[in-house]
């Protein structure tokens, strides 16, 4: 993800999105997640002591996402799911539950959506919908009264006022 986002860079400023299919297990938070739930002993310690949130590597691709505008589409592997493991222990558990929670994370930041693969026959259509929600992205933009401190984060809120439609949108946006 750290390379994809290296190579938008390079690009400008067109649209950008990413489509990430994984499991979303990364092997180095998984060292770091087991050693944090080492003495977790039940699924509720585990969910409560690991901070899926805390990552630098996480909050580091999230601030380059923002940086760049690029919304993030992750695609959930069957195999990364904690509901579907054949060995549930408090550890595997709580590992697995967290890097749902990042890419769960991933998505919400950059306006994307996480989309679960139930089955793997399903996945043409998943790569189908993504593109159907890339071709309705829209951008709205706005001049904020006075001066916005650059480089820095801004928190905004996006409500439609029409019950029957959606917004998914990020939850701010780093001054420029």
């Amino acid at each position: 993800m750290k390379y994809a986002l290296r190579e938008l860079e390079k690009e400008g400023q067109r649209r950008k999105a990413i489509v990430v299919l994984t499991d979303g297990l990364d092997t180095q938070l998984r060292n770091t997640d087991r050693a944090t739930l080492s003495k977790a002993q039940t699924d509720e310690e585990a969910l409560a002591t690991i901070q899926p949130h805390s990552s630098s590597d996480l909050n580091n691709v999230l601030t380059s996402a923002d940086r760049l505008g690029v919304t993030i589409y992750p695609l959930a592997l069957p195999s990364g799911d904690p509901k579907r493991l054949p060995l549930q222990t408090p550890n595997i558990v709580g590992i697995y539950a967290a890097a749902r929670a990042r890419l769960q994370s991933l998505a919400d930041r950059t306006g994307g959506r996480l989309n679960e693969i139930n089955r793997l026959e399903y996945m043409a259509q998943l790569y189908r919908e993504v593109a159907a929600n890339l071709r309705t992205l829209y951008t709205v933009a706005y001049q904020a009264k006075g001066d916005r401190p650059r480089g820095k984060w801004h928190e905004i809120k996006v409500e439609v006022a029409n019950s029957d439609l959606t917004a998914r949108t990020k939850p701010g946006y780093f001054a420029r």
